[in-house]
């Protein structure tokens, strides 16, 4: 039902409409010889221009702005049509752009309005802006005229009447605006190189990204490309490239080329890393430290494809030296097979004899003692061959510049010279522990031999030793131990939060007395300050228990101490709670009923409490060790000297640095290896369980207590990185300053 006729004249009035006299330049209209493309839609804007109001003329069509543009365009009318009440043909139309003046809300428009002054002289910083898709404006390269294409069926319709009102206010005036079905111009860059580009960022941020072509109020183009990568571990920035003409785009993408090629073609050689810059920009490094621009792209290529050559000539060497052991090990092979088989031989010859009294005889008189052949000399001058390595020398003129398929054909081939070398590795190990075992089977015979001959002193001394039932057994040669490497299981995040988190609630609830959980919990507010305040042999002042008494006050939990509570986690409350859409009936600690802050608490006993918890810390700490080697995290000016609380969810820290007012802010990150002590805080640390109905998890917090003192910290890393994020419409940019420690 329409609103009252003074509304809809109040409107008109509003935006300048005198339905009976419309002006000239609204009723012109030429044939826009708009042609829609075949092509499939554009799914998301890519050019946004500033337009003057003037230049667009408005049609509307009794569609939906999700309809095809075929049928949008083919239904459409222009504005003149739905004003005129005159004509008999255009009444439904009139009727129509009634109704959607009586809908639209006043309100809308002045958002609009006050929308496009702030975009007047500040491009955002994503491009895009909250109700992009209200302007649904089309160019006409035919005509070369922009038109807007304003959907009866939708319920927005402040852009029609903004625009309406601008051009009946005979304004110059320039909106910021998407142009809908508009592909580039590719004066910079090819549609295909825009492509690339996406995929090639995709690989090095881990996000797919958006490219725009941005027109400025002077019309001057830019191509913004717009996305979000991953900084540091889960933690993701905004970024944005922007390519102000076409050498500048033109660079960046070969660039960008270049690096993705060399990344995918060579992944055992690089893995290139991007930083944010404080413009909120991406810049490269070559193994976290060497910077690589367009500039300094040949001559890092070049760098390289030397350092590769070299490798190539050392592998070669190493080739040529190992070839060449490995010939020596194989004659060594050869002689210690034939002294065993010769020594084999004399003793297959006493088995066989002994057997029978004539046998026994004849070996005694036939065979005589076999004198050990000395082989020092022969030994010492292999040893000395070994020693002489080959030095292989190849000369190779040092070109000026290198290309990108020559450094991955030298790499590639140094990765089948590096197999070739690591199997003739192999086989050097196979050959030296053959021979060992070869030489300890020789030794072993000697010693067989020697025992016969120590007995032929005489016949009878050799007939009673050939006698005995059983002889000294002939050994075989040893085996040798292989060092085998225990595979370690790495927590992951996303797959293994969930059953980790249970087990440290089972371990708390089994473990842990009620007394040291709510030190622990306690730990886990802002009391850790005082804590380690205290653990560090400084001085409590009647302001910290002032504050605290402050906070009990404002929050209706100072009492007096005849109103202490004699229930403590108990209670008959058959209330249904909720901790991440689970169900219990249980108590949440508090922590002023902790520390039994009351109205007349005294400084002294204030510390005293502390100092029991403080106890209390320390023996649960002895009784909890994690089963898994996992990271954890923490952002603050320092790392607190004792007592820390770290986060497991590196991403959940990016809500912690938006809170923080510095602009420069420390990461840590600390691995901690299996058995390390900890305490999870899990369900139980943060509620009473009197009614058994709490569920096993960390669902308040994924975050765990340490005492920074027992774990001897070995920082291994330090990095920086910059962090941009949207905050309420404005672009904060901070330093992220990372220190990784195990």
């Amino acid at each position: 039902m329409l609103n009252t006729e003074e509304n809809i004249i109040g409107k008109l009035n509003y935006i300048g409409l005198d339905l009976n006299n419309i002006p000239t330049e609204i009723m012109e209209f030429k044939n826009l010889e708009f042609r829609p493309k075949n092509s499939e839609e554009i799914k998301y804007y890519k050019v946004y221009k500033y337009v003057n109001v003037k230049d667009i003329k408005i049609l509307i069509s009794p569609t939906n702005r999700l309809d095809a543009i075929e049928t949008r365009y083919s239904k459409a009318s222009p504005i003149y049509e739905y004003l005129d009440s005159e004509n008999e043909e255009n009444t439904e139309k009139h009727t129509m752009f009634l109704k959607m003046l009586n809908d639209i809300n006043i309100n809308d428009i002045e958002y609009l309005e006050e929308k496009q002054k702030n975009l007047k002289n500040h491009i955002p910083f994503e491009i895009k802006f909250s109700k992009d898709y209200l302007w649904q404006v089309y160019y006409s390269e035919n005509t070369n005229q922009y038109f807007m294409l304003a959907p009866i069926n939708d319920s927005e319709h402040e852009a029609l009447f903004y625009v309406l009102k601008k051009q009946l206010e005979n304004r110059n005036e320039k909106i910021f605006i998407p142009i809908c079905y508009e592909n580039y111009s590719q004066e910079y860059l090819k549609q295909k190189e825009i492509e690339e580009i996406e995929r090639e960022l995709w690989l090095f941020a881990k996000e797919w990204p958006i490219t725009y072509e941005v027109y400025n109020v002077d019309n001057q183009k830019t191509i913004s490309i717009v996305g979000k990568a991953n900084i540091y571990e889960n933690i993701k920035s905004l970024y944005k490239i922007e390519l102000t003409n076409k050498d500048e785009a033109f660079q960046f993408y070969k660039l960008l080329k270049a690096l993705f090629i060399l990344q995918t073609e060579l992944p055992h050689y690089y893995k290139f890393t991007i930083k944010i810059n404080d413009k909120g920009g991406i810049e490269f490094f070559h193994q976290n430290k060497d910077k690589i621009q367009y500039e300094n792209l040949a001559s890092f290529i070049k760098h390289e494809y030397i350092k590769a050559m070299e490798k190539s000539v050392k592998t070669r060497e190493s080739k040529i030296n190992l070839e060449k052991t490995i010939k020596i090990l194989k004659e060594q092979s050869k002689q210690l097979e034939e002294e065993y088989l010769f020594r084999e031989k004399q003793i297959s010859t006493f088995l066989d004899c002994k057997k029978t009294f004539f046998g026994k005889v004849k070996y005694f008189f036939k065979y005589k003692k076999i004198v050990e052949e000395k082989q020092e000399n022969k030994t010492k001058e292999q040893a000395e061959v070994n020693k002489q390595k080959i030095h292989y020398c190849e000369r190779q003129e040092i070109k000026e510049n290198y290309t990108l398929e020559e450094i991955i054909t030298i790499c590639k081939q140094l990765d089948v010279e590096t197999i070739q070398v690591r199997n003739l590795e192999l086989d050097i190990e196979a050959l030296k522990s053959k021979n060992q075992k070869m030489e300890v089977k020789i030794k072993n015979s000697i010693k067989y031999i020697k025992e016969i001959d120590n007995h032929k002193k005489s016949i009878f001394d050799f007939w009673r030793f050939t006698n005995q039932e059983s002889l000294m057994m002939l050994n075989e040669g040893e085996a040798l131990e292989e060092n085998k490497k225990h595979l370690k299981r790495v927590f992951n995040y996303e797959m293994d939060i969930e059953d980790v988190a249970k087990k440290i609630d089972a371990a708390n609830r089994n473990t842990l007395s009620n007394e040291e959980l709510d030190s622990i919990f306690i730990a886990s507010t802002d009391i850790i300050k005082d804590i380690n305040a205290i653990l560090e042999d400084k001085f409590l002042t009647e302001e910290n228990l002032n504050n605290l008494k402050q906070q009990a006050l404002k929050e209706e939990k100072l009492v007096s101490k005849e109103d202490f509570d004699i229930f403590g986690g108990f209670t008959n409350n058959t209330e249904i709670k909720n901790i991440s859409s689970k169900q219990h009936r249980e108590k949440k600690r508090d922590k002023f009923t902790i520390l039994g802050i009351t109205q007349d608490t005294t400084l002294e006993e204030y510390v005293e409490k502390i100092k029991f918890i403080i106890n209390n810390i320390e023996e649960a700490l002895k009784k909890i060790q994690n089963e898994i080697e996992m990271p954890i995290y923490m952002i603050g000016k320092e790392m607190n000297k004792r007592i820390n609380v770290f986060d497991i969810n590196a991403e959940r820290i990016l809500e912690d640095i938006k809170k923080m007012e510095t602009e420069e802010i420390n990461l840590y990150k600390v691995i901690l290896k299996e058995k390390s002590n900890l305490i999870g805080l899990s369900n139980i640390i943060y509620y009473y369980n009197i009614n058994k109905t709490l569920p096993l998890g960390m669902d308040e917090a994924e975050k765990v207590l340490i005492d920074k003192e027992k774990l001897e910290l070995e920082l291994i890393n330090e990095d920086y990185n910059n962090i941009v994020y949207d905050e309420n419409g404005k672009i904060v940019t901070k330093k992220i300053c990372i220190f990784e420690y195990k």
